[in-house]
């Protein structure tokens, strides 16, 4: 369940849970009617949620059979806001008429959020709901929602498919395009959505088929997500190809080492020294004597007197080979880290979105340096196969 204006009214708790059940919680209290909502993964075994007061008091017999702990990190809500000024009437009046204001408001349609569109113009979509009747500042009682998606889906050829809910004081408008349906749909045979990886469900959008899963899940790879067995009884078994998206958190973790010998320049004791001239800018140098090499100036000569300016440095140039050297613990920790980054960076598909990162980094007993890194992002996992999970 998401937050609304009841749980500020009525006072929520923000907690941190830790623990190794974290995904056993969270279904826990879904599935004993619990508000919760906001769940975040903030580490390895720590989950951050929001959930309502009535929720919180019911928490404890949970967390003991999931082997978890909570701890408050912070209360909001008008109700905890008011007990605070109890001793300052001015300040307690103003926010009931605040309040007032709000309730008054809350009846309107005050932002219109459109997403999943790339070809399809955004812009359009809203002037398309103007057209309607339905824009910024409507009545949210007067707005049939379950319309128009189909309206929509009829303004524009590339609109596979439309879906309208409201908010809070926002209409939320998403948008499927032809292209990303057909791309994840095969209409030859039936077909499941199954998740391509581990994660938290976010959010389900079902355009045909149905959810096996909600906000707020925790799945694991291969999982059904959602089924294309429209039905399976006596009259039948009726199928369809399954189409939809299951937004996720999923965290991606890697540990790469460094060291503790490192590749590095260094020279080979190999020199040769030579006298380098320089005339009207340019320069004389020595045919190269190594493959690589670094140079030194010793001293430099002008020649006074002469018609033309001319100048001679005394050149020392040093033969340089990769070697290896132990490295420094800083070099490691650096080394190790783009390691680690380069590997996850590499396995998060494009168009996720990558919403924390936490590195970390140990000196092991040997002298390399380990150096892990957690990414969490929020992507698509639905990943369409046949009906019973076969490719």
């Amino acid at each position: 369940m998401g937050f609304g204006i009841w749980h500020y009214l009525s006072g929520y708790v923000i907690i941190d849970i830790k623990g190794r059940g974290l995904e056993r919680f969270v279904n826990r209290v879904v599935q004993s009617g619990g508000d919760i909502w906001s769940v975040k993964r903030t580490g390895t075994n720590s989950l951050r949620a929001s959930v309502s007061v009535g929720t919180f008091y019911s928490l404890r017999p949970i967390v003991r059979q999931c082997g978890v702990s909570i701890s408050i990190a912070e209360k909001r809500g008008l109700i905890i806001s008011l007990s605070n000024m109890r001793g300052r009437k001015v300040l307690l009046y103003g926010w009931l008429a605040v309040v007032a204001l709000v309730l008054s408001a809350s009846r309107y349609i005050w932002f219109v959020d459109v997403e999943g569109c790339d070809m399809v113009d955004p812009q359009a979509v809203i002037a398309s709901l103007g057209d309607m009747g339905v824009m910024v500042g409507s009545n949210k009682r007067a707005v049939s929602t379950y319309k128009l998606g189909s309206a929509l889906m009829a303004t524009d050829a590339r609109i596979a498919w439309a879906g309208v809910k409201i908010s809070g004081v926002v209409l939320k408008v998403e948008i499927v395009e032809a292209n990303k349906a057909q791309a994840q749909s095969n209409a030859d045979k039936p077909q499941s959505l199954f998740a391509a990886k581990d994660g938290i469900v976010l959010s389900v959008t079902t355009i045909d088929g149905k959810a096996r899963v909600k906000a707020g899940d925790a799945v694991v790879k291969d999982q059904e997500l959602i089924t294309g067995v429209i039905r399976n009884d006596e009259l039948g078994l009726i199928t369809t190809a399954a189409k939809g998206t299951v937004m996720a958190e999923v965290l991606y973790t890697y540990t790469a080492t460094a060291g503790p010998m490192i590749q590095a320049k260094g020279y080979t004791g190999n020199e040769v020294c030579y006298n380098q001239l320089e005339l009207l800018g340019f320069i004389l140098e020595r045919e190269a004597d190594y493959e690589t090499y670094d140079e030194d100036e010793v001293c430099e000569y002008v020649l006074q007197g002469c018609f033309l300016p001319l100048s001679i440095k005394r050149v020392i140039r040093k033969e340089t080979d990769d070697v290896r050297i132990r490295g420094s613990a800083e070099a490691l920790k650096k080394e190790a880290l783009a390691k680690a980054e380069a590997k996850l960076l590499s396995l998060i598909p494009e168009g996720a979105r990558i919403t924390s990162k936490l590195s970390e980094t140990r000196l092991d007993e040997n002298g390399a340096v380990s150096a892990t890194i957690r990414i969490t992002t929020e992507e698509n996992i639905a990943e369409a196969r046949g009906i019973y999970g076969n490719d």
